[in-house]
């Protein structure tokens, strides 16, 4: 994969992830809507199934990109965001120790922020995502902590607002399906969790796409 070293090249290729995306959420919806009852209610059940794909599958791969954005700018630990740090450095103590909550860690082993100061910070976004998966409202939230995205953007209030709908309708309907369970959907539902879904995708490349314009990866400078 070819280096994205600035925001354009990373908005470039965000855009083109959810542009097919989206293209095939709306053909399908365009087919389910001209079906008899019957075939209406088999087809909708498939294309839950594949609405919850595009779902996870852009925000592993679009978090995956911006990973790679940040690993393309050569910044060293020094000057990130001190979440950055606490993530990534005291992970491997994390694996060690589970008990250790994060915070704990990362005052033990203090020295590390010394020690990787002028490390350059690098990760792979892909390795990193891909231990993610049924992406409800926790895993989704575990994966911005990942980013150390800014929790105050307004975007974030609405991923909040829709939490009960992403566990509860989208990932708990997908999941009854793909587990061979009776699963009645209409069209109105079904509907729904197609608006929803597309509206998740672009406030998400939104979120990503600010944090990065604003660098908002960055350490904060102190006050004088």
């Amino acid at each position: 994969m070819s280096r994205i070293s600035t925001i354009d090249k990373l908005q470039t290729k965000i855009e083109k992830d959810i542009a097919w995306r989206k293209k095939e959420c709306a053909d399908i919806f365009a087919i389910n809507a001209l079906q008899t009852e019957y075939s209406q209610k088999v087809s909708i059940k498939a294309s839950i199934v594949i609405l919850y794909s595009h779902w996870e599958g852009f925000v592993k791969k679009a978090s995956a990109l911006y990973l790679d954005f940040l690993s393309s700018q050569r910044l060293t630990y020094q000057n990130l965001n001190e979440k950055f740090i606490v993530h990534y450095i005291s992970q491997t103590y994390c694996d060690i120790n589970t008990k250790f909550t994060k915070a704990l860690i990362y005052d033990i082993h203090f020295q590390d922020k010394v020690n990787h100061a002028e490390e350059v910070f690098r990760v792979d976004g892909f390795t990193e995502l891909s231990k993610f998966s049924n992406i409800n409202s926790e895993q989704f939230f575990g994966i911005l902590r990942i980013l150390c995205i800014d929790m105050s953007s307004p975007i974030i209030e609405y991923f909040d607002l829709k939490g009960n709908f992403l566990d509860e309708t989208i990932v708990g309907k997908r999941n009854s399906i793909a587990h061979g369970n009776y699963t009645e959907i209409d069209f109105e539902m079904y509907r729904s969790i197609h608006e929803v879904i597309l509206t998740m995708l672009d406030k998400y490349a939104t979120l990503l796409l600010d944090a990065a314009e604003n660098e908002d990866y960055l350490k904060e400078e102190e006050e004088a």
